[in-house]
């Protein structure tokens, strides 16, 4: 079979593009043949297909009134994305398109060429931009933001959803546009969630229950490293406000006696650095950016890993890597996470932004006797290769290209 996957990223940067690269190298060792269509970056994997891609944007960055208008038609709908695309499907004529994230970069202008082609699409939906502006629905507040939800994509500018008034107009005219085109539906044959939660969360807002498929997500196998680093509480991650890590120091804090260690880099890490500094914690360390056999080392070696995450996660890779793994999960009650950390017997949950709940969580994990908690690690490691194995993950991801093939 030959498949097109788009993503707007082609290189390791989150979640949803570690999945597609991953899912490609599955779909190849299948023997399918695998096409990527994205955005022209610096760290982009090589492929001759790169003729194809869309050229680069940096939306962060302002660049004068022109450049920053040209950017605003980019993302409502991206006519550079569609031509292009466009003469991928017409040049490879694939059996099938698999559509991740395209928003912003690429825009769905892609899924109307594709359409015009007539190429069945599925798209995994990896966050929840087909029902909100905000595709985190996360505020700049700190807090989960509903506005935006059911259609009133008004919300995410009057309440500056964005946390900038040009970026909540954007996202807002981008989301009625292509409301009132029926882009996404007239598209796309089946919408993927790997959680129930998102799936839940759209048939709630209207969506028909048909128009999707649970398939969680899966995680390749882990040479776990012989030897694991020291022994901690772990959080290995972006360092944004979504993810609680506030919360984390508040209950670091109380619990001073079990060690932390933060691993990895973003926008809040000067803030984190100086909330610890003011809280005088002794027992938190803060790792920088690992990854690869030295981020494996430091897991093999935590009693237990933490996603404190305040916002919606869907069902985050950070977990089935942890699990896969044989860690403990301490985690909160939002979005998929309860899929993934059956509380009391593979891990434990606690509610967002709870910092005396958390430190008592992990007090208790830290003063678990060995055979409790080989108990739970060895039901968190039986959880992966039960709901997040590789194998059956592609095979019935080319069932569900067959599917879509033998409708159209």
């Amino acid at each position: 079979m030959k498949i097109v996957q788009v993503n707007k990223f082609y290189y390791p940067r989150g979640g949803a593009d570690i999945y597609a690269l991953a899912l490609s190298d599955l779909l190849r060792a299948e023997g399918h043949e695998v096409i990527p269509f994205s955005m022209h970056h610096p760290e982009n994997l090589a492929t001759p297909y790169a003729r194809y891609f869309v050229s680069h944007v940096d939306l962060k960055k302002r660049e004068g009134f022109f450049s920053d208008l040209k950017k605003f038609g980019r993302i409502v709908y991206s006519f550079e994305a569609r031509r292009k695309f466009a003469r991928l499907l017409r040049d490879v004529r694939p059996d099938v398109v698999h559509v991740h994230n395209v928003y912003h970069q690429l825009s769905p202008s892609v899924l109307d060429a594709a359409r015009h082609w007539r190429v069945p699409v599925v798209m995994t939906v990896h966050d929840y931009k087909l029902f909100n502006p905000n595709y985190s629905m996360f505020g700049h507040g700190g807090v989960i933001c509903e506005h935006g939800n059911d259609g009133r994509f008004w919300e995410t500018m009057r309440y500056n959803c964005m946390g900038s008034r040009a970026a909540s107009f954007t996202v807002m005219c981008e989301a009625y546009l292509h409301r009132w085109r029926h882009t996404y539906l007239r598209a796309v044959r089946r919408f993927v969630s790997p959680s129930m939660f998102l799936i839940n969360f759209a048939v709630a807002r209207g969506w028909k229950r048909s128009q999707f498929v649970h398939l969680p997500s899966f995680v390749r196998p882990i040479r776990p490293p012989r030897a694991g680093g020291r022994e901690c509480i772990l959080y290995f991650g972006r360092l944004s406000k979504e993810k609680g890590l506030s919360s984390l120091l508040e209950a670091a804090k109380m619990a001073h006696d079990v060690p932390v260690v933060i691993a990895g880099r973003g926008p809040e890490e000067a803030a984190l650095r100086s909330q610890a500094g003011a809280l005088g914690l002794r027992n938190v360390t803060f790792a920088g950016f690992k990854e690869g056999a030295e981020l494996w080392r430091m897991v093999v070696g935590a009693r237990a890993v933490v996603v404190p995450t305040m916002s919606y996660e869907n069902y985050p890779l950070s977990v089935i890597e942890a699990q896969s793994l044989g860690k403990i999960v301490i985690a909160t009650r939002r979005g998929g996470l309860p899929e993934m950390v059956h509380d009391g017997e593979n891990g434990f949950l606690v509610n967002p932004g709870d910092s005396l709940e958390l430190a008592k969580t992990m007090e208790r994990v830290w003063q678990m006797p060995a055979d409790e908690r080989g108990a739970m690690e060895g039901a968190a490691r039986a959880r992966v290769l039960r709901e997040n194995d590789p194998a059956d993950h592609v095979r019935r991801i080319v069932a569900l290209y067959k599917s879509v093939l033998s409708r159209s």
